[in-house]
């Protein structure tokens, strides 16, 4: 579905959008902070293997197909795409109706000019993520600069949420 919903590379010679991707998220899953933690997947050969990622961009290259992405049209769009059906797919799966959204603001560091101070002290961004308690699921994002608090626009974040929701599910608490 990555390969279907991001666009793929501009020559026959590129990587598919899943190639990017899956590396991408094994790295933020394990606690990966910056894009040189890439190299940690790189030199698991074993896991590469078992996910059949015999192919893998270095970081420098998936730092420009991120850049790229974020300037391409349907680029974050596709991605979005795949998450709200990934999660759909889970949710319909699930007996239950009503569910509990957590929020969470974490940060990333970076040493971009335009990157702003976070309450850390630290130069970077600070993502507001949105997690279902009852499952784990990860069900809202929103890109943020490191200097905008957690707490900031709550509501339309909340709304955001509850609009990734499945026919027939809710988020029924916040907390």
């Amino acid at each position: 579905m990555i390969d279907a919903e991001v666009p793929r590379p501009g020559s026959g010679h590129g990587y598919q959008p899943s190639r990017f991707v899956m590396p991408l998220i094994l790295m933020l899953h394990g606690g990966g902070r910056q894009l040189e933690d890439l190299r940690e997947i790189r030199g698991e050969q074993s896991l590469r293997e078992l996910l059949e990622m015999r192919e893998m961009p270095a970081c420098c290259t998936a730092g420009d197909w991120l850049r790229r992405m974020g300037l391409h049209e349907k680029g974050l769009p596709g991605l979005g795409k795949v998450d709200k059906h990934l999660s759909w797919e889970v949710l319909k799966r699930d007996s239950r109706s009503e569910y509990t959204l957590d929020t969470d603001a974490t940060i990333i560091e970076a040493e971009k000019a335009e990157a702003q101070w976070t309450y850390k002290k630290e130069k970077g961004y600070q993502p507001l993520l949105g997690f279902l308690f009852e499952l784990g699921l990860i069900i809202g994002d929103e890109f943020r600069e490191g200097n905008v608090p957690a707490g900031a626009r709550t509501l339309e974040f909340l709304k955001y949420c509850q609009s990734m929701m499945p026919p027939g599910k809710s988020i029924s608490y916040y907390r």
